[in-house]
Parts: structure tokens; sequence; C-alpha cells
């Protein structure tokens, strides 16, 4: 499923992640999973997610927050139960790892096409952890990797639980 985002919502979605990576930045905060987070480089990991992030938003029409200082207290990246993962790459998979939940849901976003968001798919967390997709494709970073091609459809995603808004987000 295909969302284009104006160049007001990516200028949005751009300086939440900026604010991100400042506050990152600020506490001295590492990346999850293994992924380095020079607190000098640019807050280009922020950027990609607060996009991906926002993108799933628009196209379900539920709650974003894009920055908070109290992070480590919220729930799903949208919504009440929705995580997002997101790639630059055209062929990217679905990346999930061990400490994932089970029971929320993983959306892959590719954004190799900006302003157009190719919000590909869903999967439960207890379905994408199986045995045969654990993989370490990047050294000491091991994890599941769930091919695209797998994931059911956006049309499909149950909303039950979730937060319905019923507001323009811009």
């Amino acid at each position: 499923m295909n969302i284009i985002l104006t160049e007001k919502q990516i200028s949005y979605a751009t300086e939440m992640g900026k604010k991100r990576h400042k506050y990152d930045s600020t506490i001295g905060a590492r990346g999850a999973y293994n992924i380095s987070k020079k607190m000098n480089s640019t807050a280009t990991l922020d950027i990609q997610g607060c996009v991906a992030e926002y993108a799933v938003s628009l196209l379900l029409n539920k709650e974003w927050i894009g920055f908070s200082e109290n992070f480590q207290n919220i729930e799903s990246d949208v919504g009440n139960n929705i995580q997002i993962r997101s790639t630059y790459l055209p062929h990217g998979n679905l990346i999930l790892h061990q400490k994932d939940a089970d029971n929320q849901k993983f959306v892959l976003v590719k954004l190799h096409n900006l302003p157009n968001v190719d919000v590909v798919g869903w999967v439960m967390g207890k379905d994408a952890k199986q045995e045969q997709f654990w993989t370490e494709p990047v050294k000491n970073r091991p994890c599941y990797m769930y091919p695209s091609q797998l994931l059911q459809d956006m049309d499909d995603i149950e909303t039950h639980g979730d937060k319905q808004l019923g507001f323009d987000w811009g």
C-alpha cells in the first residue's frame, strides 16, 4: 500500500527525528540492537524511523507520538500495538529481535522512493519469530529476517484495541 507524503509532512517527521537524535545525544543513549549511533553523526536513523512511523499513522489514522522524553513508557510506535520497521532498500525484509513483543503487529515500510512511501505489510511478532528466519546478516547483530513477500496485506490489519483519531495530521 502506498502513501505519498507532502513536503510539509516529511519536514514534520524529519524535525521529530532530529529532536529524538538530539535528546539521545543529550542523555548518552545508544542505538538499539547493536546499531552504532555515533552521537556526533547525522540523525539519519532517527529521521528514517520517524518518517516511516508518521506515514503509517497517516495511512491508518492512528496516534503517533513523534517525540517524547518519556520514550521508555511508549508501548508502540503507532496506535496501541503497532511497531514500525523501515528500510531504504527496495528489496529489504522485516527485521525483528528476540526481545520484540510477540503480541504486537510489526509493519515494514520502504522509503527508497520518497515522497512515495511503500507500506509493505504486517505480521504478528510471534509469527515472524520463527527459527527458520533467524540469521546474522551483520556481525554481532543476530535477528529474525522475515521475508517481505510473506507479510499480510495492510488492508487486513486489524484495528481492535488501537485508538482511532478523527483529526487531520497536516
